[in-house]
């Protein structure tokens, strides 16, 4: 999580890769903890992939780093 002034403002979530298999339990699990924490924004950091789900921002670890 990132907070700002005690608002969390961005959820974070790691996971090699993105997918068939995974998406909904990863893309879950990003939902369920903005909702938890009240984040308006997320990411999931991944080995090297870049791509939008759902909304949800997928960023390669090089570039979180």
């Amino acid at each position: 999580m990132v907070k700002e002034k005690e608002q969390v403002v961005l959820a974070v979530q790691s996971c090699v890769e993105i997918s068939n298999e995974n998406q909904d339990r990863e893309l879950k699990g990003i939902r369920d903890a903005m909702e938890e924490t009240g984040a308006t924004n997320a990411a999931i950091i991944t080995c090297d992939q870049e791509d939008m789900m759902d909304g949800i921002n997928l960023i390669p670890v090089w570039k979180w780093l």
